[in-house]
């Protein structure tokens, strides 16, 4: 009767285990397919700082954490009200400069031509003073030898000469008053026509 006892106990935990063997078989984890590598480690995000070139409010961002990105994506949009109030007045600056600039253009022109027309004043009022001279250099020879009379030589000297000179003196004095005015508009203009930047709304991009 132990005899048997003892038997059964055997065959119950030879049972038991064969179960429990035949459970692990079927309940194993399936193997790795073939190409690929199983390994123990860990993996650690990357963590990017991004920064736009404008100080600014963040209006919208078009990514959620953990997406992957491109390069070239855009991940947030700016709010761009403050930089388009900027904008709209670096545009109205711009507008002022250029008719600035078309005002001294044309006053610079304008002053160009009022040299041109000065410069042949005084060219004319040089070929009367030579004509004058001229003239008198000639009455003055041929009253020597008694051709025209000392009255003659006086009218040739007298008037028409020195009124030839003071508006040739005088047409000079204004002309080389020009100049220096002429130089600065000329600066001026040139100052007002440089460039200038204008602000545009931008977006963060991925890099």
């Amino acid at each position: 009767m132990d005899k048997m006892k003892r038997h059964l106990v055997w065959w119950g935990a030879g049972i038991l285990v064969a179960v429990a063997a035949i459970a692990w078989w079927m309940l194993r984890p399936a193997g790795i397919p073939e190409g690929f590598a199983a390994s123990n480690g860990r993996i650690e995000a990357t963590e990017v700082d991004i920064a736009t070139k404008i100080a600014g409010r963040i209006d919208t961002i078009l990514v959620s954490e953990g997406q992957f990105v491109r390069q070239g994506e855009v991940l947030a949009k700016m709010d761009t009200r403050v930089l388009q109030e900027q904008r709209l007045e670096a545009i109205a600056q711009i507008k002022e400069a250029e008719s600035a600039v078309a005002a001294a253009r044309a006053l610079l022109e304008q002053r160009q031509s009022e040299m041109r027309a000065a410069q042949s004043v005084v060219k004319q009022r040089e070929a009367e003073l030579d004509s004058v001279s001229k003239r008198h250099v000639r009455s003055r020879s041929l009253s020597q030898r008694g051709a025209v009379s000392v009255q003659q030589l006086d009218d040739d000297r007298a008037p028409p000469w020195r009124p030839p000179k003071r508006r040739y003196l005088r047409q000079k004095r204004r002309l080389r008053r020009r100049v220096p005015v002429l130089s600065r508009r000329k600066r001026a203009w040139k100052r007002r026509r440089r460039p200038s930047g204008v602000l545009s709304p931008t977006s963060t991009t991925a890099n």
